[in-house]
């Protein structure tokens, strides 16, 4: 849970402020790995951030650690010894001199792309952010063993030898949820997106292209829900509740949004601002894990707001109440009796003519406050880019089939989930 001396308000506003920032991103015994086929355990902290347990190194060097799951970037990296600033973390950084098996990347080394460098070896340095207070870090790269935990029995492990990943030492301004305490179990990242020393291009022998979660609500904070790669990354549905796939670009996870509609009605959007800017991915309907809330360009959110404002005004006679710029949209009333929330679908093109939609439950949407309710979708200035936060896609399988470029979801109860 987040820190209990903060308020709901400013609680909401430390997720709000991550999903906002990231709009300009874009020791134990082994077990013998399954070939093709990984599931690992996904925990949820601090509300809306989801992280996986991860360990790495060996011998004195062997470090048990939490990364982030962040569909919106490729890099891997965990905070290492010598780090100045530091993120406060719960436990001790990675003693990369201590771990027999650990060794810098050169800069001439194919992985080592782009070509950053720190101290005569591999860099790199990664901003999210656009402002005074964006985070930033910088370190070097180099390889060691990495291990997955088996979601079914903590003692084993899948151990990756020769990884690259990155080695933190300049950490600032990240806020994993307590960040201003040592509470916080977060040391890094673990990036899903494709690129040259991306975990699903070193790995790509066992996972080919595929990963797929299912994230569990906030109301179930002690709840796991899982991970899977390779052959375990398959989702399936029923008569009720069918599979659908839509196409992904490959690159940055950008789905070919055509437009929303709200209780029934299409919201006049411009379908030009969900666009895809493929050379500064300025554009653009980018699914990111990372992102605790959906963030809308304001020429897209303006709109849906007013959609949503005319519904309840509509319907119930309700006007929105103003509690300050960290919730955009929210009501003094809540429904009751025969009163309902609107409905919301997000239409994504197939083919030419054709499109799929991708239907949000309430509880995707609309958030209890004291005695009403707030709307958890935020605006960015345009052109966005836009993104579909962790919030919105709870309660839902989601497949990523990176190699053919699509995306298959299914509504499902994540906390009932079996492997």
């Amino acid at each position: 849970m987040l820190p209990q001396h903060l308020t709901t308000q400013e609680q909401h506003q430390f997720l709000t402020n991550i999903s906002l920032s990231r709009v300009h991103v874009y020791s134990k015994n082994s077990t013998k790995i399954v070939e093709n086929s990984i599931t690992v355990p996904v925990n949820q902290v601090y509300t809306s951030y989801f992280v996986t347990p991860m360990t790495l190194g060996t011998e004195a060097g062997i470090l048990h650690t939490y990364l982030a799951l962040d569909t919106a970037s490729p890099e891997t990296w965990v905070q290492c010894e010598g780090c100045n600033p530091c993120i406060q973390v719960n436990r001790k950084d990675f003693s990369y001199t201590e771990s027999p098996l650990y060794k810098k990347m050169s800069p001439y080394d194919p992985m080592c792309y782009p070509q950053v460098l720190y101290g005569g070896s591999c860099g790199f340095d990664i901003t999210y952010g656009d402002n005074a207070n964006n985070a930033r870090t910088i370190g070097f790269v180099g390889r060691d063993v990495f291990y997955f935990q088996n979601a079914q029995n903590s003692d084993l492990l899948y151990p990756f030898p020769g990884i690259a990943f990155g080695c933190a030492v300049h950490n600032q301004n990240f806020r994993f949820g307590e960040n201003d305490g040592p509470h916080n179990v977060i040391a890094g990242i673990h990036g899903l997106a494709p690129g040259p020393r991306s975990f699903l291009r070193q790995l790509t022998s066992q996972i080919r292209g595929q990963f797929s979660y299912c994230l569990v609500s906030s109301s179930m904070m002690h709840v796991n829900s899982y991970i899977s790669f390779g052959d375990d990354a398959h989702i399936s549905g029923d008569d009720a509740t069918q599979v659908q796939s839509i196409s992904m670009y490959r690159e940055k996870y950008h789905l070919y949004l055509n437009g929303i509609s709200v209780d029934g009605s299409r919201v006049p959007i411009d379908p030009s601002i969900f666009e895809l800017d493929e050379e500064l991915y300025t554009k653009g309907f980018f699914i990111d894990s990372g992102a605790p809330f959906t963030v809308l360009a304001r020429s897209a959110y303006n709109p849906l707001e007013q959609a949503m404002i005319n519904y309840f005004r509509h319907n119930y006679g309700w006007q929105p109440i103003d509690i300050g710029d960290q919730y955009p949209l929210c009501y003094s009333n809540f429904p009751s009796g025969n009163q309902r929330f609107p409905s919301m679908i997000l239409h994504f093109a197939k083919g030419q003519s054709e499109e799929i939609d991708w239907i949000m439950h309430e509880d995707n949407l609309f958030l209890r406050h004291n005695d009403g309710f707030c709307v958890l979708i935020y605006v960015t200035d345009d052109p966005g880019p836009n993104l579909f936060g962790a919030f919105q896609q709870v309660n839902f399988n989601i497949l990523y089939d990176v190699n053919n470029g699509l995306l298959s979801f299914v509504p499902k109860r994540c906390h009932e989930m079996t492997i």
